[in-house]
């Protein structure tokens, strides 16, 4: 389950690779301004990536693992489901850390990941022999949550975070519609290959649809990512 889900972060990195440099600029001109809205655009970017692509396997985890490990391993799809959800969630941590990285205050990310490394251990002793496999999936999630709110906060600290509410909302919105129609279409019909590949070509179909349907790509957004 966490190799499936560890394979979402692919969609992400290029952004956060991305990143730094461009914020390094608005810090070292003293453009707070452009520092402040290119975050914001940038914590949209990837949420209009991750997201829908960390909902899609989800979504699709049930019948990917049925096809290429097993009926006996499909039960792992909970646990994929539950890290996608909260991997989505904070996928803003990335952001907020490259902007944190940029004004070179980068010691709190000791803090964050040792807090997260004790919750995760604290969490899987408390939560693994009891839920195995599915306790496993919640200790590894709350180290993603830990870590977004030691960041979040040093980010308010800063100044850093600019949080766009509205359309954040729109892309969680969107990604929730493409995850319910394709998992109640797996419940219809048998697991086969075939399907599903046309259950990905019509997840993309239907974000695609929604994404011009609720436009939730603005304009300086689009030329952002061009440049």
């Amino acid at each position: 389950a966490l190799v499936i889900s560890s394979a979402a972060t692919v969609f992400i990195m290029p952004i956060s690779n991305m990143l730094i440099p461009r914020l390094s600029s608005y810090f070292s001109l003293d453009d707070i301004s452009g520092f402040k809205r290119s975050i914001r655009m940038l914590l949209n970017i990837a949420s209009l990536v991750y997201i829908p692509a960390a909902m899609g396997i989800a979504a699709m985890s049930r019948i990917t693992l049925y096809n290429f490990a097993g009926r006996n391993y499909t039960i792992a799809y909970i646990p994929i489901i539950i890290i996608m959800i909260a991997t989505s969630l904070f996928v803003g941590s990335v952001i907020l850390a490259s902007g944190i990285k940029s004004v070179r205050k980068t010691r709190i990310f000791l803090l964050s990941s040792g807090l997260a490394l004790l919750t995760n251990l604290i969490f899987s002793i408390v939560l693994i022999p009891r839920f195995s496999i599915i306790g496993a999936s919640i200790a590894y999630s709350s180290m993603t949550v830990v870590n977004f709110i030691v960041i979040y906060v040093y980010a308010k600290k800063f100044k850093i975070s600019n949080y766009d509410i509205k359309t954040i909302g729109k892309i969680w919105g969107s990604s929730l519609v493409m995850f319910s129609i394709l998992f109640y279409l797996q419940s219809i019909f048998s697991y086969s290959i075939p399907l599903e590949i046309l259950y990905i070509l019509l997840g993309i179909i239907i974000y695609t649809l929604e994404l011009k349907l609720f436009r939730i790509i603005k304009p300086d957004e689009r030329d952002f990512i061009l440049t």
